[in-house]
């Protein structure tokens, strides 16, 4: 009697020890399922948020895109055609629909931190086009020069795109900071025509 009492004890013992390390375990999985539920709501919310601006960022972005530099344009191309046509009627998700402005918006930015050569052509005032060789300053200006250096002039930002500007007499100093650029020339200082907006 008193092994079977003793034996019956031990597993008493033991199941009570069980059922305790139990109810620890479903606290913890309790206070777990408490702590997610809060952050799947709060990210609900910021969602929501998005979910509610979005479509203006978009409209706004479509606007900025009309004001940078061609470069900049073909890099961003695949982006700017992911962009909704209806921002209220489209089967891009949200995720798609962040991830196509944050990469415009990066882009823009990386391109606005440096300085970009970029072979283009450009229309002249008779309607004739000729090859230039323009210097972007990030989104702030550009100079550019064709390869007899007759042809040069400034670029500035504007509501509707890049308005370009012939300057009379600068060539020779376009063409001397295009070869600084390119490391034929030591770096130096050179003069140059430039306006603020």
């Amino acid at each position: 009697m008193q092994d079977t009492q003793s034996l019956l004890s031990g597993e008493l013992d033991r199941l009570n020890s069980a059922i305790d390390d139990l109810e620890a375990s479903a606290s913890a999985a309790d206070a777990d399922r408490s702590s997610l539920t809060e952050e799947k709501e709060s990210q609900l919310a910021a969602a929501n948020v998005v979910k509610s601006n979005i479509g203006s960022l978009e409209t706004k972005l479509k606007e900025i895109v009309k004001t940078l530099p061609e470069p900049l344009v073909e890099k961003i191309k695949p982006l700017i055609r992911r962009l909704p046509q209806d921002s209220n009627n489209t089967k891009l998700s949200l995720g798609e629909r962040v991830q196509n402005i944050v990469g415009i918006l990066s882009q823009a930015d990386k391109f606005n931190t440096t300085i970009t050569l970029s072979n283009e052509s450009r229309e002249i005032s008779d309607g004739k086009v000729i090859q230039v060789t323009t210097l972007y300053w990030g989104l702030a200006g550009a100079y550019f020069v064709d390869n007899a250096g007759s042809y040069a002039g400034i670029g500035m930002p504007g509501s509707n795109g890049w308005e370009w500007s012939q300057v009379e007499g600068v060539g020779a100093q376009i063409k001397q900071l295009l070869d600084i650029y390119e490391g034929i020339e030591e770096i130096q200082f050179v003069d140059l025509p430039a306006s603020v907006r």
